[in-house]
C-alpha cells in the first residue's frame, strides 16, 4: 500500500498570521500610499531573491521586519492539539490515513519548542523548519524532504497552503496542493499552480474523499 502524506504549512493555514500581517501593513501604511493588487501575496511570499524584488518595488517593506518577528511570538502559543484549524486537518489525516508532515516557514530557533509538543500530539508525523533547507521556498526541498521521510511518493503527497511560494514549491515537489484562502484572493498564478482552491477548511474532506475514489 502507497504511504500517503499530507503537509501542512502551520503558521499560515492555521493561525491568524496573515490577516495580522495585513493588519500591520495597513497600520504602518497609514493611507499614505497605496496598495497595489499583488502587494500582500508579494510580500507573504518574499524569501531570497524574490524579498530583494519586493523591497525594491515596495520601500516600506523593510518596515515589517520587527513586526514580523512579533507576529512568530503570537502565533506560536496558538500552534498546539486545541487549535481548531490544526486539529481540523490532523482529524482529517488520520480519517484518510495520512501521515502527516508539519512544516514551518520560521527557523528551528523560532519554533523548536514546538517540535516536541506537535509529537506528543501525533508521534508518527515529522516536523520541519524553513532553515533545515538549504534552498527556502519557493524551491521544493523541504517537501521533497518531508515526503522522502515517510519514503512516500509525490504522487501521493498533499500540501496544503495559504502562500504563493508554498503552492509553487508543492508544484515543483510533483506534489497536490490545495490552497486556503487566507486572505490573499486567488490570483491566476495561484490558480495556476494549485491543485485545488479552497476558502474554508471544511472543504477539503470533499477533495480527500474525491482524491480517493481516484484509486
Amino acid at each position: 500500500m502507497n504511504t500517503k502524506v499530507l503537509l501542512i504549512n502551520v503558521e499560515v493555514v492555521t493561525t491568524s498570521y496573515i490577516h495580522d500581517f495585513k493588519h500591520y501593513h495597513y497600520n504602518i501604511a497609514n493611507q499614505q500610499f497605496p496598495v497595489v493588487d499583488d502587494f500582500f501575496e508579494s510580500a507573504i511570499s518574499a524569501a531570497y531573491d524574490q524579498k530583494e524584488k519586493t523591497n525594491y518595488r515596495y520601500p516600506r517593506f523593510d518596515l515589517f521586519s520587527s513586526e514580523v518577528k512579533a507576529l512568530f511570538d503570537h502565533v506560536n502559543p496558538t500552534i498546539n492539539a486545541s487549535n481548531e484549524r490544526l486539529a481540523t486537518l490532523v482529524a482529517l489525516a488520520k480519517q484518510f490515513n495520512y501521515k502527516i508532515a508539519f512544516i514551518f516557514d520560521q527557523g528551528k530557533k523560532q519554533g523548536q519548542h514546538l517540535e516536541p509538543i506537535l509529537l506528543d500530539w501525533v508521534n508518527d508525523a515529522v516536523v520541519l523548519f524553513g532553515d533545515q533547507s538549504f534552498l527556502g521556498k519557493p524551491e521544493p526541498n523541504l517537501y521533497v524532504r518531508a515526503i522522502k521521510h515517510f519514503n512516500a511518493n509525490a504522487n501521493h503527497a498533499l500540501v496544503i497552503d495559504s502562500t504563493r511560494n508554498g503552492i509553487l514549491a508543492a508544484h515543483l515537489a510533483d506534489a497536490r496542493s490545495i490552497y486556503v484562502d487566507q486572505g490573499l484572493g486567488i490570483s491566476e498564478r495561484i490558480f495556476k499552480y494549485s491543485t485545488y482552491q479552497v476558502s474554508e477548511l471544511n472543504e477539503i474532506e470533499a477533495i480527500l474523499k474525491a482524491i480517493e475514489e481516484e484509486r
